[in-house]
């Protein structure tokens, strides 16, 4: 048996991340509080955070980039002016457009490297994880700046591998693959995707986005699916985007129900986003308001409640137009935990997650009719 981490060296993890805690990115809250848990020092530098978020001892770094772009260019524009007197040399390299491409444009490497260097200075670190391609890009800023010297490993995710390479360019990652020491994509497919873009291969170990499935699986779980209980109760949970691709099943919705019109049917999109209007206009449109239900976001707790009160979960990921994907949603693994079938889209990693005619059912991505 391994000893605990708690007995073990205490490593010195820094996290780079967008946003701390996101209500759409529970798998980095959920991984960054795992290794909390286990008995290292994490510090999570993010770019947007809740104010008052703690836990187990992480220390929170705000590093305060406005989300809107009017904002974000005025407080730059004076993070780069107090660069210039401090530290000419962090300011020429967060303006590197030959080394770092259009990285550059998003402003992200102004902002920590004028952090590091006010607050950071000789702080040193087992390693800094960043979590998503583009904040890997800014770790290689703060190495090439001396702010700091420790090896960096880089999560891929979806979008940064996707759309953001489509509209960054292919080798927007060039560098962050020479001086990068490991690269975790969450799926299989993700790893293809990397190693074609000239990632080293020795370098890449996937890493599916793990869930504690301790209190899920302690949740009743009746054979409801083998029942003829009434009504047949689907489930989606995500934020209201393109690539989650609900419209397709509110389309297969009705056009079960123009075949199958005495079918007794509810289906419950938890999740909110920019595509609620859309989708609930698409509802009406095809007279469904009385059986698809938008419940907006929900804690943590209730979409536990509503999976175990599921006969299936719903899961119809697609590539949106810009490219975006995604990896393997949490909800699909946490439904599988409780037991509950998934019809899912065979999109990106998903087939990894569910076994077609197994644990649930596959259709090819974007095809209503199967």
């Amino acid at each position: 048996m391994q000893p605990s981490p708690h007995h073990r060296d205490r490593l010195q993890i820094a996290y780079l991340v967008g946003e701390y805690p996101s209500k759409s990115e529970t798998f980095i809250k959920n991984q960054i509080e795992a290794i909390a848990d286990a008995g290292h020092d994490v510090e999570v530098f993010a770019f947007h955070s809740t104010p008052g978020y703690s836990f187990l001892g992480i220390h929170l770094h705000d590093l305060r980039m406005p989300k809107r772009w009017g904002p974000r260019l005025w407080k730059a524009a004076w993070l780069s002016v107090d660069l210039l007197f401090r530290s000419p040399r962090v300011l020429g390299q967060a303006l590197n457009f030959r080394r770092y491409g259009r990285h550059i444009f998003t402003l992200a490497m102004i902002f920590s490297g004028h952090y590091f260097l006010r607050h950071t200075a000789g702080k040193q670190y087992t390693v800094m994880h960043a979590q998503f391609g583009p904040f890997g890009n800014t770790a290689v800023h703060l190495r090439d700046s001396h702010l700091c010297n420790c090896p960096i490993v880089t999560s891929f995710r979806g979008s940064d591998i996707s759309s953001y390479v489509q509209r960054a360019g292919v080798h927007i990652y060039d560098r962050l693959f020479r001086i990068g020491a490991r690269f975790l994509p969450v799926a299989n497919y993700f790893s293809e995707r990397l190693r074609a873009m000239g990632c080293p291969p020795d370098k890449i170990t996937v890493l599916h986005s793990g869930i504690d499935t301790a209190p899920i699986t302690q949740l009743a779980k009746p054979d409801k699916w083998r029942t003829k209980t009434v009504p047949l109760r689907l489930v989606s949970v995500g934020r209201l985007v393109e690539k989650k691709g609900f419209d397709l099943a509110i389309r297969a919705l009705a056009h079960v129900l123009q075949t199958e019109p005495a079918w007794d049917i509810e289906y419950h999109i938890l999740g909110d986003g920019p595509l609620r209007s859309t989708l609930e206009q698409l509802v009406s449109t095809m007279n469904l308001a009385r059986v698809v239900h938008f419940e907006g976001w929900q804690p943590y707790a209730s979409v536990q409640a509503a999976l175990r009160s599921a006969h299936c979960l719903v899961a119809p990921s697609q590539t949106s137009s810009t490219g975006d994907i995604e990896g393997i949603p949490n909800v699909v693994k946490e439904a599988m935990a409780q037991q509950i079938p998934v019809i899912a889209s065979n999109h990106s990693g998903m087939p990894e997650a569910v076994i077609n005619e197994g644990t649930g059912y596959l259709f090819a991505e974007g095809n209503v009719e199967e």
